[in-house]
């Protein structure tokens, strides 16, 4: 008995002494075949959070467990960083400090200037609408992005190190954070409340010295009414932390929710946003690992990705790379939970950080979150991730599934990336199964006999945080730039829920007749149903008369309704001269969420004029081909140029198309460019673009309402795309471009020429415009 007892105990130091040496390391796997991916995905290595796919080579970081696996497997690779915890350790110490001080000269600089927001209606704006009284931001058309203040309450942890914990909040910290909300803006925010309908906690830490019980899993509601459960308000989710690890998620929507209760009262479309929507945030899913990094790395730098499930070889271990621990709860859904999914989607092994568990909702982290949804009716939903600056769409890339949603989810996730220019899409990434967001969608019966949620929530799981700011931990001073690359997509998902349409001004500048139709387009983005009141009054003295509009009813989502009112001028009014009037757009709830003066011109100059039912190509040169006269579908009349001469366009296109005359500008003060045109182009890769030169040979880049930056290779990374492709627009283009999907539906691009808006075609004696149309190598 005295033998078997020594040889135990010589057992247990063994066990702790591998897990006190079982670190993390960065690598570099020099392959991206689809035979490695396939054996990487069998070995269980999430190839979706914290990836990056770059130069044909694929960068992780893993445990030494997971590594004995993959040199098993026969993987080759390099190792680039040896110890990845002390790695983040000592850059976390070395710019923690400097992270705090840009932070606070940043909001110092705010409050002095007292430049609280950007609103829409203090940019530069376009000739047609001239003033705004309520925007939004869908109607958002500037050249960049929105300047997002960082709110005045936003903070790093204030900890010095070595406990600062990366700038990260700590979980005591976060629920401090919540009733701080709550104490400064007791109108706007609920007090944070058990997100378990029945009380359920989470498992705590129970090995070990440092153990601690189970813990709440709190939510906070943020709208004008946040203690009461407003029936007729659409619901939004946004959450964080289910991979306790990813720190960015976390600060991102703390960010976005201190921007919400700031801002509310000085700019009118977060008001109108928080007034008629209900925002429900869960901060910290995962609340246990989160904790136990917070135990195994004080300082930043924890891997704990799962929960605290106590799996067979765990031994309660606080080395950071103890990984028998845990299920990772972004696997435990029941929608295409394991075999049902992909095969190679998670994995059945303890030690993985992929591991499913024994079942699906066999975690209590999973099953609170179930029940909190399935308590609610949520119509958009956001499970923040890092890192990886993508949005990818349901199922877990696993092509083989569609839900019949994938234009709202194509068209939600454009507006979210129009500045971050994040590539999105079903299989950007490996596959990967038994995810939220894709239980919160559901669909047709799984292989297990599941539909998911059965509340058909359009759900997506964005990464945040390029893998060069500093991965899972990333650098403190990287924290507030995600951040705010985090506020569109935050922002298009309260949009896209609600009672929301988006108003597109089809209505040239010149008014020729006095007699005339204005003419609008009326598309309804957001899930939850309305009719749709636009209301157009007379604001300059020359119109007689504007007709009504009859309201929208029955639209269905992504429909654009092409409405018209008749105008009539006063037969007084001369040629040049402006006519100016009023546009707002109402719900059926009556709630305006767009009002703004538009400005037209009755017979104005017009320097250049071309339709393609008059003069086909005649006023144009086609160079490299693919430019046509199309029949199918114009605006108006019979025809219109199309690029591109087959369905689908062929690959490695490079064509343009150029007006023939040059054009004098030199008498302007102001030049306005329109056309109507429509787009389905491989969003983030093919592109078309707009440029204008003074000399024909040197080409610059045109920024209108509908054209965007491009995508830089860096936020491209595609799971099956090689590093060129992912390059393509950033390397091609001259930086402005038009990509993605208007699915058929027409938009009036608006370019203006003056001072303050592509100045330097503004006084050209000879200036040109051309399209150019890019494909890259694999459509």
């Amino acid at each position: 008995m005295r033998l078997i007892s020594l040889l135990s105990i010589a057992l247990l130091l063994c066990i702790q002494s591998i897990n006190a040496q079982d670190t993390h390391k960065r690598i570099k796997v020099n392959s991206t075949s689809q035979q490695t991916i396939n054996a990487l995905l069998q070995q269980g290595i999430d190839l979706k959070c914290g990836v990056v796919f770059e130069n044909n080579s694929i960068q992780i970081e893993l445990s030494e467990l997971e590594l004995q696996r993959l040199n098993a497997s026969g993987i080759n690779y390099t190792i680039e960083i040896e110890d990845l915890e002390k790695y983040y350790d000592e850059r976390i110490t070395q710019n923690i400090d400097l992270a705090r001080s840009q932070l606070a000269i940043e909001k110092s600089s705010r409050l002095i200037s007292n430049n609280t927001n950007i609103n829409s209606e203090n940019g530069i704006l376009g000739r047609s609408v001239v003033s705004r009284a309520l925007d939004n931001f869908l109607q958002y058309d500037e050249c960049d992005e929105v300047d997002w203040v960082t709110p005045q309450n936003f903070n790093l942890n204030p900890n010095p190190s070595p406990n600062s914990f990366g700038g990260c909040l700590t979980v005591d910290q976060v629920e401090a954070e919540l009733d701080q909300m709550r104490a400064l803006f007791p109108n706007l925010i609920s007090v944070k409340m058990d997100a378990s309908p029945t009380g359920e906690r989470t498992l705590g830490n129970t090995l070990g010295t440092a153990t601690f019980s189970g813990q709440t899993v709190y939510y906070v509601r943020i709208s004008d009414n946040p203690d009461i459960d407003e029936a007729n308000e659409p619901e939004i989710l946004y959450t964080s932390m289910i991979h306790s690890r990813e720190v960015s998620s976390l600060m991102g929507n703390l960010f976005y929710m201190w921007y919400l209760l700031e801002n509310y009262a000085t700019d009118p479309a977060i008001r109108n946003l928080v007034d008629n929507n209900e925002m429900y945030f869960v901060p910290v899913v995962n609340p246990d690992g989160l904790r136990w990094n917070e135990i195994i790395a004080p300082n930043g730098g924890g891997f704990q990705r799962k929960n605290l499930r106590v799996n067979p070889g765990d031994s309660g271990s606080t080395s950071s790379g103890n990984t028998s621990r845990g299920v990772d709860l972004n696997r435990n859904f029941d929608y295409l939970y394991g075999s049902a999914g992909d095969p190679n989607g998670s994995s059945g092994t303890t030690t993985s950080d992929s591991y499913r568990g024994t079942g699906a909702f066999s975690e209590p982290e999973s099953r609170i979150l179930r029940d909190f949804v399935l308590s609610r009716n949520f119509e958009t939903a956001l499970m923040h991730h890092s890192t990886g600056n993508a949005i990818p769409h349901p199922y877990g890339g696993i092509p083989s599934r569609v839900s019949g949603r994938e234009d709202e989810m194509h068209k939600w996730h454009e507006d979210m990336t129009r500045f971050n220019r994040y590539v999105s899409g079903a299989t950007i990434f490996t596959p990967a199964n038994g995810i939220a967001d894709d239980w919160m969608l559901g669909g047709t019966v799984d292989g297990n006999g599941s539909i998911g949620s059965g509340q058909n929530i359009l759900a997506s799981t964005p990464e945040n945080g390029l893998g060069s700011e500093g991965g899972f931990w990333p650098n403190p001073v990287n924290i507030v730039p995600i951040a705010k690359r985090m506020m569109r997509i935050n922002l298009m998902s309260a949009y896209h829920g609600g009672q929301y349409a988006k108003l597109n001004d089809l209505t040239q500048s010149n008014i020729i007749n006095l007699t005339s139709n204005l003419e609008f387009g009326i598309e309804r983005l957001g899930q939850t149903s309305s009719n749709f009141t636009l209301t157009v009054t007379p604001v300059s003295s020359n119109i007689a008369s504007i007709a009504s509009i009859a309201t929208q009813s029955g639209m269905t989502i992504l429909e654009q309704r092409n409405v018209s009112a008749q105008l009539q001028l006063d037969p007084s009014i001369q040629p040049n001269e402006t006519i100016e009037y009023n546009v707002q757009l109402a719900n059926e709830s009556g709630v305006v969420f767009y009002n703004a003066n538009f400005e037209k011109i009755y017979q104005p100059d017009v320097l250049f004029l071309d339709n393609p039912d008059v003069n086909g190509l005649s006023n144009w040169t086609v160079s490299g081909g693919n430019w046509q006269m199309s029949s199918t579908n114009p605006f108006s009349g019979s025809t219109a140029i199309k690029s591109g001469t087959t369905v689908p366009y062929a690959n490695n296109i490079n064509s343009t198309l150029t007006n023939n005359n040059t054009i004098d500008f030199s008498a302007s003060s102001e030049v306005i460019i329109q056309y109507y045109t429509r787009w389905d182009l491989e969003r983030n890769f093919d592109f078309v673009e707009i440029q204008g030169s003074t000399n024909g040979s040197t080409w610059l880049p045109l920024c209108g309402i509908f054209n965007k930056p491009e995508a830089p290779a860096s936020n491209n990374d595609h799971a099956t795309k090689g590093s060129t492709d992912e390059a393509f627009q950033q390397n091609n283009s001259s930086g402005r471009v038009y990509d993605g999907d208007q699915m058929n539906k027409w938009v009036m691009e608006e370019i203006i020429i003056d001072a303050n808006n592509n100045s330097f075609l503004l006084g050209a004696t000879n200036a040109q415009i051309r399209f150019r149309f890019r494909t890259d190598s694999n459509n």
